[in-house]
């Protein structure tokens, strides 16, 4: 009589410790998975960083108007502007 309740007793212990290590196995890849996308959104974020200073620069008023005079263009003469009133239909 022993014998009948041993087997099932020690098939739900193998079957608990075999879904414990199954669940600690999938905690384990799920943080190493996290790890990893954690380092590479930082290199993103770096990588981004890098691309707005370059665009930065790039749209710098110095540089825009050191290179439009490297190209011999000049300032203009007369300047018009037209002043535009928000009764006059314009709608943003």
């Amino acid at each position: 009589m022993k014998k009948n309740i041993i087997f099932p007793f020690l098939f739900l212990v193998i079957s608990v410790w075999a879904v414990n290590i199954y669940i600690s196995a999938q905690i384990a890849q799920v943080g190493y998975r996290t790890a990893t996308l954690k380092t590479e959104a930082e290199k993103i974020r770096n990588y981004n960083r890098e691309l707005a200073a370059k665009a930065a620069r790039k749209e710098s008023l110095w540089i825009i108007e050191e290179r439009a005079l490297s190209l011999k263009m000049k300032y203009p003469e007369k300047v018009n502007y037209i002043v535009v009133s928000e009764e006059s239909g314009a709608r943003r």
